[in-house]
């Protein structure tokens, strides 16, 4: 008897209800009333939607410095190139570096940064100029070698072609995951931190983000009455993502456990 009971429990209709989250920045506050019960709930994400506006090029990592030494090395005149804040593939580094120095056309350039498909790495290529000759330095601070695959703070580019050390870091968010303060029991790396779902952004720059978990996870409500819920998204180190000023949508699905 105790047994169909149990089943008989289980398989009634559970009070469920969808939650929407919805803000233009990565973190967003969402205020109930009257609050909702939330012991014996338990909660899922069924969807998230953003746009593909964080940028790769930050004021962290923006910063270039280009050297230029005159015939018979008796004027040196440095420029610090900080590329603008946005989001960047390496053809678009190239050309923000020629619009800073003010290099109109590609004859123009003795300093250009191209890709190679095949190892993933960056070439720099630095060209001779008649009046003198270029250097490049990446500087150990802020520096857009850690983007493009050079060491940071190791000394001068000379006039001549260079490939990076490592494979270009181009895709600064690889993860992008959801957390709320009304759950627990996950982790990041070990330490606890309240995420509830995690998606890989699979669209190019600039088009919008839709995410559908197949099957939801459901975690436990850890609070008996919800007043508010706050929920934030970040990349795969844990830092909020920088969505300029876009729409993040996040639906959750509660239901009763």
């Amino acid at each position: 008897m105790e047994l169909l009971e149990n089943i008989s429990t289980n398989t009634k209709p559970k009070d469920s209800c969808y939650i929407v989250c919805r803000g233009n920045s990565s973190s967003i506050q969402t205020t109930f009333s009257p609050a909702l019960e939330g012991r014996g709930y338990e909660i899922a994400v069924v969807g998230l939607s953003t746009y593909y506006s964080y940028p790769n090029i930050t004021k962290k990592n923006n910063r270039i410095d280009l050297l230029k030494i005159s015939k018979g090395g008796t004027d040196v005149v440095m420029y610090e190139v900080e590329l603008d804040i946005g989001c960047y593939e390496i053809k678009d580094i190239n050309e923000g570096i020629k619009k800073k120095m003010e290099w109109k056309k590609k004859e123009d350039a003795f300093v250009t940064i191209t890709e190679d498909p095949i190892t993933l790495k960056c070439y720099l290529n630095i060209l001779p100029d008649p009046d003198g000759k270029w250097q490049v330095v990446f500087p150990k601070e802020r520096s857009l070698g850690k983007v493009l695959g050079f060491k940071s703070g190791s000394g001068y580019y000379g006039p001549k072609k260079f490939i990076s050390d490592k494979i270009a870091n181009i895709l600064s968010v690889n993860n992008i995951l959801v957390q709320c303060d009304i759950i627990s029991g996950s982790s990041i790396n070990g330490k606890p931190a309240p995420v509830i779902f995690n998606t890989s952004p699979n669209v190019m720059i600039g088009h919008k983000i839709v995410a559908e978990p197949v099957i939801p996870i459901y975690l436990p409500v850890t609070v008996d009455r919800i007043h508010e819920v706050n929920v934030w998204a970040t990349d795969q180190d844990n830092d909020l993502l920088d969505l300029q000023g876009e729409d993040l949508i996040v639906t959750f699905h509660m239901r009763q456990r």
